[in-house]
């Protein structure tokens, strides 16, 4: 007998968690649009020269890749930023201050944990060609009028890799190797899941002075630090705008892909969660994939976070309707349901695989469904519904006028 189970890290997204989904993909077009950001999706699967542009060669041990029929080394996308630079820098006759966005799903060999699975969706935002830091402000407004729509509070933490760096090396001094300053951004990288401890020890162990990291992250605690230009607009704006945020230069995103500015926005109610989003200026990809003229900056979610974020917030349940009929009813029934569904109201037609009464059809509905459309023989024969909103709340109208009276009374749906 086969064996029905999905391989470690997989899950399916059953009809309550995918309503979740849909209800932050949809939250997430509107939003994008209201931006000016254009809805697109990259390909699925990437030549894996193509993947590793982004993260090297070491990024082989976190994908899913192989050897296609024809000999071809490919990979799935792991995020939707590589494919979305790879369209803009292979046509160049795309414009300047383009605004892409993407919700999609993507695959990675990651440990699963809570909120992280080995294939999951993400909703992606980049803009490409300005370098100006106006260009960064907007991915973070964007990610924070999304976050508010939906109702998950966060805080954004934000930093320049550029001040990062500046630390490293004023605690390092002059004869501080580039080795050094990188293995000190992947430590730095390594707080939020590691103790301070156990980095500094590791730091130390690959031959570098853990008093160099012990200074740099005393002084991004304490905050002896001046800001970048880029950090100061940008922060200056968010106050101006009222975004939650804080500064913190041991923010370091990864090493291969950020070059200045970074941030995350982080749940204030569900800290186990991480990152919920994240995102910063990557002019450097652009460059590898040809186009030096132009700037990067964008920014990820995690819809599986983002939708563990939401748990527990109230929200308006819509009503759920259905025809109740006997089993003599049932083409009558049908046009009921199809007549409601043209009209742009959502109906519910159960199918009955024996003989039913209306008596024994209306006590299963009345368990399930909150308003009930009666359609029954003399209801048939007359061409009306009984509308049932409960107990006692009940009207008679014609067919044709279902749909009006069901969107007027319950204020849903109808086709605008």
């Amino acid at each position: 007998m086969t064996e029905l189970r999905l391989p470690r890290g997989l899950r399916d997204y059953a009809p309550e968690n995918y309503e979740l989904l849909e209800l932050v993909r949809d939250a997430f077009v509107e939003e994008a649009t209201l931006h000016g950001f254009q809805m697109m999706e990259p390909s699925s699967l990437e030549l894996l020269s193509t993947l590793e542009a982004k993260s090297g060669p070491n990024v082989r041990d976190e994908i899913y890749h192989f050897v296609d029929k024809g000999g071809r080394e490919v990979g799935l996308r792991f995020d939707l930023t590589v494919g979305l630079t790879r369209y803009y820098c292979s046509d160049r006759s795309l414009p300047k201050d383009l605004r892409l966005a993407a919700f999609a799903d993507v695959w990675r060999y990651d440990e699963p944990q809570r909120g992280r699975y080995r294939w999951f969706y993400q909703w992606d935002v980049e803009i490409f060609g300005p370098r100006s830091p106006l260009a960064d402000l907007e991915i973070v407004l964007l990610s924070n009028d999304l976050l508010s729509r939906l109702k998950v509070e966060v805080e954004f933490v934000v930093n320049d890799r550029k001040l990062t760096e500046s630390i490293i090396r004023e605690s390092g001094g002059e004869n501080l190797s580039e080795e050094a300053v990188v293995e000190a951004f992947r430590a730095l990288d390594k707080l939020d899941k590691r103790t301070k401890e156990d980095v500094m020890r590791e730091y130390e162990l690959k031959g570098h002075d853990p008093e160099i990291l012990e200074s740099v992250i005393n002084r991004a605690e304490s905050g002896d630090y001046e800001l970048t230009d880029r950090l100061m607009k940008i922060t200056a704006l968010l106050r101006d705008m009222k975004v939650p945020f804080r500064v913190d230069p041991r923010l370091a995103r990864g090493l291969d892909y950020y070059d200045s500015f970074v941030f995350e926005a982080k749940s204030t109610t569900h800290a186990e969660l991480g990152s919920l989003v994240g995102g910063g200026r990557y002019d450097i990809l652009t460059r590898i994939f040809g186009r030096p003229d132009s700037g990067a900056t964008g920014a990820g979610g995690g819809v599986d976070r983002i939708v563990e974020a939401m748990r527990g917030i109230p929200r308006v349940r819509r009503k759920e309707v259905a025809v109740v009929y006997p089993s003599e009813s049932e083409g009558y029934a049908v046009i009921v349901a199809e007549t409601l569904r043209r009209e742009g109201i959502a109906v519910h037609l159960p199918i009955h695989d024996k003989e039913v009464s209306i008596q024994r059809a209306f006590q299963d509905a009345a368990k399930k469904y909150d308003v009930l459309v009666m359609a029954g023989p003399k209801e048939a024969a007359d061409g009306v519904v009984r509308i049932k909103m409960g107990p006692g709340d009940e009207i008679l109208v014609p067919l044709r006028d279902a749909a009006r009276e069901l969107a007027t009374t319950l204020g849903v749906w109808g086709k605008q």
